[in-house]
C-alpha cells in the first residue's frame, strides 16, 4: 500500500512538472520543439493572391488568416505521446542502438536487446508479466505483444535473437526462439513455442500450448503443419539483418539534434521574410 501511494504521489509531481514544461515552451515561442506541417501544396506561395484554376481548391480563409496574422502557422507542437513509459514499479530496459517508432509504445516490464526494432503503431505492454525481445529482433507495424498473468496461464512473452515478427501480429504469453519468423496477421496464444528456424504463416492462429517444431511451416486457423521450410526461406538471420538496416535508416530520420532544429527555424524565418510583399523581398 505504501509503495502504491508513493507511486501515485510521484506521478502527480511528474505530471505537474510536465504541465509547467508546456507553459515554458509556449512562453519561449520558437525555442519550443515543434514538428513541421504543410498547410498548402508545395508549389503555391502563400504570398500570392488566390486565383481560380489549377490551385483553386486552396481554402480562401488560409490566405486571409495569413495576411491578417491570425494564426496560420507552419509549425505545430509535438505530440505528448511517450514511446517508452514505466507502469507503477515496472520500468522498460532499453539497450543501445534500438529503434522505437515515434507512435509505438513500450510500456512496463519490457526489455529490448541491442539492435531490436519496434515499428510504427506497435504496442509492447508488460503490465501483468515480463516481455523480452532479443538482439536485432523486429516487431512489425501495428503488432501487439502482451503477456499472460492469469493464475492458470501465467506466462511471460520471450522473443529470441534475430526474430522477425510481421505486421499486425498478436503475441500473447508465448515464446519465439532464435531465428524464427511470424508472418503478417498471425495470432499466437498462451504458452505457444515457435522453435528455431520455424515459420508461422500469414493469418495463422496458433492455439494455446502448441509447439511449432524447427524447420516446419504452420498455417491456417487453427494452425497446423503444412510443409517444411524451403531452402530459400532458411535465411533467417538475413531477414533480421535487413529489418535492422531499415530501422537504422528510420532512426536517423526520426532523431534530430537540437542544433539542426535551430538552423531549420532560422531558415524558415528568413524564407518567410523573403515572401513577395514583405519588406526584404521589396
Amino acid at each position: 500500500m505504501l509503495k502504491r501511494f508513493s507511486y501515485v504521489l510521484g506521478n502527480t509531481v511528474r505530471e505537474t512538472a510536465y504541465a509547467l514544461d508546456r507553459v515554458g515552451c509556449r512562453l519561449q515561442g520558437n525555442y519550443a520543439f515543434t514538428e513541421e506541417r504543410t498547410f498548402l501544396p508545395p508549389r503555391i506561395d502563400i504570398g500570392t493572391p488566390p486565383h481560380f484554376g489549377t490551385y483553386a481548391y486552396v481554402p480562401l480563409w488560409l490566405w486571409i488568416m495569413d495576411w491578417a496574422g491570425l494564426g496560420v502557422d507552419d509549425d505545430e507542437t509535438v505530440s505528448r505521446h511517450r514511446r517508452v513509459m514505466g507502469l507503477y514499479d515496472k520500468q522498460p530496459a532499453i539497450s543501445q542502438d534500438v529503434f522505437i517508432a515515434p507512435n509505438a509504445s513500450v510500456i512496463g516490464s519490457v526489455s529490448l536487446g541491442e539492435g531490436a526494432n519496434v515499428w510504427y503503431g506497435s504496442v509492447l505492454r508488460g503490465d501483468v508479466n515480463d516481455i523480452s525481445v532479443g538482439k536485432k529482433s523486429s516487431i512489425g507495424n501495428r503488432s501487439v505483444v502482451h503477456a499472460s498473468g492469469g493464475l492458470t496461464t501465467l506466462a511471460p512473452t520471450k522473443i529470441g535473437d534475430n526474430v522477425v515478427v510481421g505486421d499486425g501480429v498478436v503475441l500473447h504469453g508465448c515464446t519465439l526462439e532464435d531465428e524464427c519468423r511470424v508472418d503478417d496477421g498471425a495470432v499466437l496464444n498462451d504458452n505457444v513455442v515457435v522453435e528455431k528456424h520455424a515459420i508461422v504463416g500469414p493469418g495463422a492462429v496458433v492455439t494455446s500450448g502448441k509447439r511449432v517444431p524447427s524447420g516446419q511451416v504452420w498455417a491456417g486457423n487453427p494452425a497446423k503443419y503444412v510443409r517444411d521450410v524451403s531452402e530459400e526461406e532458411k535465411e533467417f538471420a538475413g531477414w533480421a539483418e535487413k529489418r535492422y538496416t531499415q530501422a537504422k535508416a528510420h532512426l536517423a530520420q526520426t532523431i534530430k539534434l537540437a542544433e539542426e532544429k535551430e538552423v531549420d527555424l532560422l531558415t524558415e524565418d528568413i524564407l518567410r521574410e523573403m515572401r513577395p510583399g514583405t519588406r526584404f523581398a521589396d
